[in-house]
C-alpha cells in the first residue's frame, strides 16, 4: 500500500514537471519576446539613455517606456496560452499508446451503479499494469525556430555589459529612479551643457569617474573623493555664440 502510493505522489510530480515544460514549449515565442523586451528595456535605462535629450526628451522616453510597456502587457494577454493536465495526460499517452490511455483512465468512475464490481476492478488492474509500460516524454525547449539569429545572447550581453557599466560608474540608482524623477527647466539664452569627469593617476588601475553637473541649479555640489594626482576634465556645450 504504502509503496502503491509512493508512487501515486512520484507520478504526479512528473506529470507537473511535465505539465510545465509543456506550457513553456507551446510558449516559446512569447519567452523570447519577453527575454528580449527587458534585456533592450533593462540595457537602455542603466545606460541612462533617457539622458540623452533632457528636458522634454525625459519626458518622451519616459512615455515611450510605459507605452511600449503596455502594449507588451496586451502582447501577452493575447498570445499566452495555458495548457491544462488532460491535454498533457493526452499528448503523452499518445507518444506512448495507440489504442489506451492508462493516465486518463485512472479517473474513470462507473457510470451508474449496476456496473459489475469485478469488471470495475479488472479494469482498474488492466490499468495499473498498462502504467508499468509508460514512458516519461518531455518536452524539448529550444528557441532557435523563433530566434535563429540568436538575437537572445546579444540582448543579453548587452544587458550585462550595461549592468557592469553603471556599476563602475555608481549610476545604477540614479539612472533606474531617476526615470521617473522629471525636473522642468525654465530655459534662458545662456543655457548650457556641463560634462565633468575625473581621470586617476594609471598606477592606481581606477576607471573614469564622471561628475553629476547640473547647470540649472547653482546650489547643488557632487563631492568626489579621488586619489593625488587625479585630472578633472570639465566640457561645456552652449548653443549661445555669445558665450
Amino acid at each position: 500500500m504504502v509503496k502503491n502510493k509512493i508512487k501515486e505522489i512520484k507520478r504526479k510530480l512528473l506529470l507537473l514537471v511535465i505539465n510545465i515544460f509543456y506550457n513553456l514549449e507551446k510558449n516559446t515565442k512569447s519567452i523570447l519576446i519577453f527575454l528580449l523586451f527587458f534585456e533592450i528595456l533593462g540595457a537602455s535605462i542603466l545606460f541612462g539613455m533617457w539622458k540623452v535629450l533632457g528636458g522634454f526628451g525625459h519626458i518622451i522616453f519616459l512615455f515611450a517606456y510605459l507605452l511600449s510597456l503596455i502594449a507588451f502587457i496586451i502582447f501577452l494577454i493575447k498570445n499566452l496560452k495555458y495548457h491544462n493536465m488532460k491535454v498533457v495526460l493526452f499528448w503523452l499517452e499518445k507518444l506512448n499508446f495507440k489504442s489506451i490511455n492508462p493516465l486518463l483512465a485512472l479517473k474513470d468512475k462507473p457510470v451508474n451503479k449496476f456496473v459489475s464490481t469485478e469488471i470495475w476492478i479488472l479494469h482498474k488492474k488492466n490499468t495499473t499494469e498498462n502504467l508499468k509500460n509508460l514512458k516519461y516524454f518531455f518536452p524539448k525547449l529550444s528557441f532557435d525556430k523563433q530566434d535563429p539569429l540568436k538575437l537572445r545572447f546579444l540582448s543579453f550581453f548587452l544587458l550585462i555589459i550595461s549592468c557592469y557599466w553603471a556599476i563602475q560608474n555608481n549610476t545604477i540608482k540614479e539612472n533606474t529612479l531617476g526615470l521617473f524623477d522629471i525636473h522642468y527647466k525654465k530655459e534662458n539664452v545662456e543655457n548650457y551643457i556641463i560634462k565633468g569627469w575625473i581621470d586617476p593617476p594609471f598606477y592606481t588601475n581606477l576607471p573614469q569617474k564622471y561628475l553629476k553637473i547640473d547647470s540649472q541649479i547653482e546650489e547643488e555640489i557632487d563631492e568626489q573623493l579621488v586619489p593625488i594626482n587625479s585630472e578633472l576634465n570639465i566640457l561645456i556645450d552652449t548653443k549661445n555664440k555669445n558665450f
